[in-house]
C-alpha cells in the first residue's frame, strides 16, 4: 500500500489537511469553523438532538463536542435544553441566528465540495466513498 514511498496514513492525512484548510477559509469570512458548520448543518436535518448523539455522528468525543457546542452558545447559533424524557440529557437546538448562517454557508460548503471532486466521474465518486466507509469500518471495529 506503499505509493512512491507515502504511506496510506500519509495520503489520508495529506488530504484531510487540505480538505480542511481550503473549508477553513470558506468558513472562516462566516467567523466560524468547518467543525462548527458540520454541527449547524446536521441540527437542520434533525433538531433538538442530544449533545451525546451530535458526538457520534461527528466521530467526536463529547468533550470536543461540548467545546465546539460552547462556542456555537456564544453566538446565539443554538441553545441547550434539559430533556424532558431524561433530565441527564441535554437536547441541542438551532436559533434563527443558526439557521440564516447555516443557510449562507451550506451554498460555499457545496462549491468547496465540488471543487474538492472536480474532474471525478459519479462512479468514481461513488467508489470513492464506498471504500472510504469500508476502511472507517475496519478501524472502528
Amino acid at each position: 500500500m506503499d505509493r512512491y514511498g507515502e504511506t496510506f496514513g500519509f495520503l489520508l492525512s495529506r488530504t484531510y489537511l487540505a480538505y480542511a484548510r481550503a473549508a477553513g477559509k470558506e468558513t472562516a469570512e462566516q467567523e466560524m469553523t468547518p467543525e462548527q458548520y458540520g454541527v449547524l448543518h446536521r441540527l437542520t436535518l434533525a433538531d433538538g438532538v442530544s449533545q451525546k448523539k451530535l458526538a457520534s455522528l461527528h466521530v467526536r468525543d463529547q468533550t470536543s463536542i461540548s467545546k465546539v457546542l460552547d462556542k456555537l452558545e456564544q453566538k446565539d447559533m443554538i441553545v441547550r435544553r434539559a430533556n424532558p424524557a431524561d433530565r441527564r440529557s441535554v437536547l441541542v437546538y438551532l436559533t434563527d441566528k443558526g439557521r440564516e448562517a447555516e443557510a449562507v454557508l451550506t451554498p460555499l460548503m457545496q462549491a468547496h465540495n465540488e471543487a474538492a471532486t472536480k474532474g471525478l466521474s459519479e462512479e468514481e465518486l461513488e467508489l470513492f466513498i464506498r471504500v472510504l466507509d469500508r476502511i472507517f469500518g475496519n478501524l472502528s471495529e
